[in-house]
């Protein structure tokens, strides 16, 4: 799948191929349609938020959970053709 990722604080943001994350306990993959960047993935860009690199951006999501629509808000993963969530209503 690809995911918007950084792998430097303050290079650009890379469209990488990795793989398709596998959902834990109490978490669902989710089909992701939409994310939206915000000034807070600016930050993480520029380093200011503690961060383990490389790092998939995106903390809103829009999609399908097994053909439900979805949306909400993730610690990060939302930049990518599928994001694993929990808690999502």
């Amino acid at each position: 799948m690809r995911a918007a990722r950084i792998h430097e604080f303050g290079s650009p943001i890379s469209l990488d191929d990795i793989p398709v994350p596998t959902p834990g306990p109490g978490e669902v993959l989710i089909r992701v349609a939409a994310t939206s960047f915000n000034p807070t993935e600016m930050a993480v860009r520029a380093g200011v938020l503690p961060i383990t690199l490389p790092f998939t951006l995106g903390w809103d999501v829009a999609g399908t959970v097994d053909g439900s629509p979805v949306v909400g808000m993730l610690s990060s993963g939302a930049a990518a053709d599928y994001a694993v969530g929990a808690g999502l209503v």
